[in-house]
């Protein structure tokens, strides 16, 4: 008897399991459609995220720009103090020897 009253239990088991079944993760339902004015709002959105990542990098690009100039100012800087050294250098030189050093061509006169 125990056979006999298995077999149906088991065939609806089995039916059950093998039945196909709607997924939860979709909908038969078309997309809902959006209202007339949302595409346009997600245009501008997409425009203003555009302007912003065009502003972003010119804004990098004046950072970048901004500051090799400050490099290339400490590098004069630099240049200039020890060329005044080196010019004071050779102007306490001239007094020694009696030449005059010019403080625009550094070329004795």
């Amino acid at each position: 008897m125990r056979i006999s009253a298995m077999g149906p239990a088991l065939c609806l088991i089995v039916l059950v399991l093998l039945a196909p079944r709607p997924a939860l993760g979709q909908s038969s339902d078309k997309p809902a459609k959006t209202p007339p004015g949302s595409e346009q709002v997600l245009r501008d959105i997409f425009n203003e995220v555009h302007l912003l990542r065009v502003e972003m990098l010119r804004t990098s690009v004046s950072n970048y720009r901004s500051q090799i100039l400050l490099s290339r100012q400490d590098v004069i800087k630099r240049c200039h103090g020890d060329l005044c050294i080196s010019l004071s250098v050779l102007q306490l030189s001239s007094r020694v020897s009696g030449r005059q050093y010019s403080l625009s061509t550094g070329d004795p006169q």
